[in-house]
């Protein structure tokens, strides 16, 4: 199983689903490739909401554009 790192690449300011800031990170373990699209984002989605209190999904930051996916192991 791998660890994944999924950090915020610029700030962005989404109203009342809050903001994030470069940088912002979580962690997690996958048997397949992480992806920010697909079934692991709402995993993704939900590990920011509970680290950061942030909704990407409802500020339409939930993608590659925002997000860099970096294999830590």
């Amino acid at each position: 199983m791998a660890l994944y790192r999924i950090t915020t690449k610029k700030s962005f300011n989404g109203g009342t689903r809050g903001s994030i800031d470069a940088g912002m990170s979580v962690e997690i373990s996958s048997m397949i490739p992480v992806m920010v699209i697909g079934p692991s984002a709402d995993k993704i989605n939900q590990l920011f909401m509970n680290k950061y209190g942030v909704d990407l999904k409802g500020m339409n930051a939930l993608n590659s554009v925002f997000l860099s996916v970096t294999k830590i192991s």
